[in-house]
């Protein structure tokens, strides 16, 4: 309420008449029982002789008109009784803050008739009056208020008659007692959009911005296909990060949510997708794909050479495959494009395709920022594909399972890279599994994670480590890594397979020691390999004579 946020001190009015003073020894002075406290505060001059009334501080929302001097009373009454249309509105509305002690000021209305006072607005954020809306009977286009909380005030005023107030003036931000000023610019973008349906229902949920300008509501956008906002565009008032809509009608709804403060909305989030009542199949009149496409669909002459036999991974460890976005050739090529792939994962989003394929988005269930793109092709699209029964098998699983978005599911499927066109859910190293020959409900019992490269499984046994004064480990053979042969052993237990020493274990705290035999060792044996303690005592002993 305004009048615990907002004292009234002395609201100067200047009255094209004379004779009254602000003493409360003049004539206009009324009993202690109208008084609520207050000091005057004169204006600059306006005419040669301005008569000066007041308004003392108030304790209620609305000041009484027996807080006012009789004379400014019943100039306000004229006005009032001539008054036949509301005033326009107040314009350049400004604020200076002293201490506690905030001063504010405006234009009066330039049409309507002459308003007899002002309404002040006040809120928490932009454009609300949660803390102050308050007339303050006074016809002087400003107001000085003291003993002002701190805090940050977003403040409006209004014209106000007999007949009626006025529309909003500019809005200002008025910031008291050491409080920071509002943040200046939109927050970043939330991230983790999920969509649960039930039903009808739809329970949407997300993670607020990390870092910047704080979020004060979210903005929640809807629509019949990617990126539009036909279907919904609305604030939900709250900085909450999740909502509940019932009711939903039937159909596709591609879903976004930007965060948003006073200074606008930011950059959307992550889109998913949900489907209410029965998906829509795509167009029949839908082209088939053309690019790689008989790679994509296992009906290339090395589709046979796949290996079948799935090989349990997690979708960030096939991020972490290197990165292969651009200049892809037309044929089979890379190991992991030989290999059936099942992983586990959350859906984003499910859409349709031009293509016919069904686009999965998934994440990772211990990193949701880890994602990968599924894709389950039409089989009339799978050509001569000796999976082809594979292939309608996962379009035929996939389409019993209903709405997934939100839901976690285990998928099989051939490693594919693709071109990086911004595709949504796209892996970091720009793999996907496509086709997917296998799609299902996760179970409750996780899946194992080994590596996702196909090359042999690392021994189990202890890793490698240099004698005392030594960077050399003498092993009994070469060392099978994820990477390949392993050519030396880093500082943090693991194996690097580099073909030069140069820049070897730099993001894993360095060279523990080189693996003899191996790429690395060039020889050097144990007696001959530079002892490092010693080397460091040395440069100590020198640094200490200098």
């Amino acid at each position: 309420m305004m009048a615990r946020r907002f004292q009234l001190a002395c609201v100067a009015v200047v009255i094209l008449a004379a004779g009254l003073s602000c003493d409360r020894s003049s004539s206009d002075r009324r009993g202690d029982s109208g008084f609520l406290g207050g000091t005057l505060t004169s204006p600059s001059p306006i005419t040669e002789s301005p008569i000066i009334a007041w308004a003392c501080m108030v304790v209620s929302p609305f000041p009484t008109t027996a807080c006012e001097p009789a004379r400014s009373r019943s100039l306000r009454q004229r006005l009032a009784a001539a008054a036949v249309t509301a005033p326009s509105t107040p314009v350049e509305l400004s604020s200076t803050v002293s201490g506690h002690t905030v001063t504010l000021a405006w234009t009066p209305p330039a049409g309507g008739d002459l308003p007899t006072s002002y309404v002040v607005e006040a809120g928490s954020a932009a454009g609300l009056v949660d803390l102050a809306n308050f007339d303050t009977a006074s016809t002087r286009p400003g107001l000085i208020a003291q003993d002002v909380p701190p805090g940050t005030y977003f403040v409006r005023v209004r014209a106000k008659n007999n007949v009626g107030v006025s529309a909003l003036s500019n809005e200002i931000v008025v910031s008291v007692g050491g409080a920071a000023p509002p943040c200046g610019a939109v927050p970043s973008a939330a991230s983790g959009l999920l969509a649960s349906v039930t039903g009808t229902s739809v329970f949407l949920q997300w993670t607020a911005p990390v870092g910047g300008c704080a979020a004060t509501a979210y903005v929640l956008e809807a629509g019949s296909a990617t990126g539009l906002t036909n279907l919904a565009n609305f604030n939900t008032g709250n900085p909450a990060t999740s909502y509940p809509a019932a009711g939903v009608g039937a159909g596709t709804y591609f879903v976004r949510v930007r965060a948003s403060n006073a200074v606008g909305p930011s950059l959307p989030s992550n889109e998913v997708s949900f489907t209410i009542g029965s998906a829509q199949p795509p167009p029949p009149t839908a082209a088939c794909g053309v690019e790689r496409w008989a790679v994509k669909t296992l009906a290339d002459p090395a589709a046979t050479s796949v290996n079948a036999s799935p090989a349990l991974t997690t979708i960030a460890a096939l991020n972490g495959l290197e990165a292969r976005c651009s200049g892809l050739p037309d044929g089979r090529t890379y190991a992991p494009e030989f290999q059936v792939y099942e992983v586990s994962g959350i859906v984003q989003l499910t859409r349709n395709e031009d293509d016919r394929d069904v686009h999965m988005a998934l994440a990772d269930p211990n990193d949701l920022s880890q994602t990968i793109v599924v894709e389950l092709a039409d089989p009339a699209c799978a050509g001569p594909s000796p999976y082809v029964s594979a292939i309608a098998q996962a379009r035929s699983q996939y389409a019993g399972l209903g709405s997934l978005v939100g839901k976690r599911v285990t998928v099989r499927g051939v490693g594919f890279y693709d071109f990086a066109h911004g595709q949504t859910g796209r892996s970091r190293s720009c793999i996907e599994l496509h086709p997917v020959v296998s799609v299902s409900l996760a179970t409750t019992t996780p899946s194992p994670t080994p590596t996702p490269t196909p090359t042999p499984t690392p021994t189990p046994s202890p890793v490698p480590t240099p004698s005392p004064g030594s960077t050399i480990c003498n092993v009994a053979g070469p060392i099978a890594a994820s990477c390949g042969t392993a050519s030396a052993v880093c500082k943090d237990n693991t194996y690097s397979c580099s073909g030069a020493r140069s820049g070897t274990c730099s993001g894993h705290i360095g060279v523990s020691c080189w693996l003899c035999p191996g790429a690395l060792c060039n020889g050097i044996s144990t007696s001959e390999a530079p002892s490092l303690p010693n080397m460091e005592a040395a440069f100590s002993k020198e640094r200490h004579e200098l």
